[in-house]
């Protein structure tokens, strides 16, 4: 059922019609099991664990600073979350920051501790924007975008070869998709 509402949402995304109602996917977890491993840590003084993705929605519980929590997926500016009793609900997405979690396929690229700097091999993007990632998936928060032609500092790939880790001049360090970098 939620993989079709999901679909639905895209095909009339392509189609270009608008929505007028709302549709709010229960987080479940049985879409956790099936989520990415990545987790937020709570950046305001206090936190709100709501039952939907609005600020009128029940609050379940309150988060400290520091607080980690395992993301689900990301809804508008909601993150779905699992708490680390397996209570499930959203948080507003600006009151937490995404963390680096050990993944096989960033474990590679993220086990040296030496300072990361741009210098060879390099690439560029190759499309009209292209998304600096916070971990190899299309579903990970966005750090940056980067215009046409902005170079890049490869400093590793995923292992199927899908994923870039990169830096760029000014230091910032992510993932992109490699279809949208050439080599120069």
């Amino acid at each position: 059922m939620q993989r079709s509402i999901r679909h639905l949402f895209v095909a009339i995304a392509i189609a270009g019609a608008t929505i007028t109602t709302s549709l709010v996917v229960a987080p479940t977890a049985a879409r956790a099991a099936t989520a990415p491993s990545a987790s937020v840590v709570v950046i305001t003084p206090a936190l709100n664990l709501r039952a939907a993705p609005r600020l009128s929605a029940q609050i379940l519980r309150r988060f400290a600073r520091g607080a980690v929590l395992r993301v689900l997926f990301y809804h508008i500016s909601w993150v779905a979350v699992v708490t680390p009793d397996a209570l499930v609900g959203y948080v507003y997405r600006y009151d937490v920051r995404p963390i680096a979690t050990a993944t096989t396929s960033t474990i590679a690229a993220t086990t040296s501790t030496s300072r990361v700097v741009f210098q060879p091999p390099y690439l560029t993007v190759a499309v009209a924007a292209a998304a600096l990632r916070f971990s190899p998936a299309m579903t990970a928060p966005t750090l940056l975008v980067l215009p046409r032609h902005t170079p890049l500092a490869l400093v590793g790939v995923d292992r199927t070869g899908t994923w870039a880790r990169v830096v760029t001049r000014a230091g910032r360090v992510g993932w992109i998709a490699r279809f949208m970098t050439v080599s120069i």
